[in-house]
């Protein structure tokens, strides 16, 4: 077993694992990864691949201090702007300190989507 770079003949092996996984990402089997590079076994065939997917990240700093309609109308207004820059959608990474009512007021009123639990790699 060991590793090396991906290569186009390991597309459709690594494609028939994903089908028979049925993992069902929002935009189907990964393409277009940076750094992908896969796991083979003695016969140098792929059995695990791993890549690096550039996503938009949505970072907000927001003051407190403003009345809280002003901070959801501000809130309306950047939504405005995103959807226009990034029509496919961002992630956002919400601290535990916000995460209950914040969380619930955005789905609600901005139809923000749960999607899966992220975890940091070091």
């Amino acid at each position: 077993m060991t590793t090396r770079p991906l290569e186009l003949r390991d597309i459709p092996i690594l494609e028939a694992i994903y089908n028979e996984l049925e993992l069902s990402f929002d935009d189907g089997f990964p393409v277009g990864l940076q750094y992908p590079f896969v796991v083979v076994d003695e016969q140098d065939r792929p059995f695990m691949m791993a890549g690096v997917k550039m996503v938009p990240e949505l970072v907000m700093i927001c003051d407190q201090r403003p009345h809280v309609a002003v901070r959801l109308k501000a809130i309306a207004l950047m939504h405005e702007v995103l959807r226009e820059k990034f029509p496919a959608g961002a992630f956002c990474f919400v601290s535990p300190k916000f995460k209950c009512g914040f969380v619930r007021t955005m789905i609600r009123r901005f139809g923000w989507q749960k999607t899966w639990e992220s975890f940091k790699v070091n």
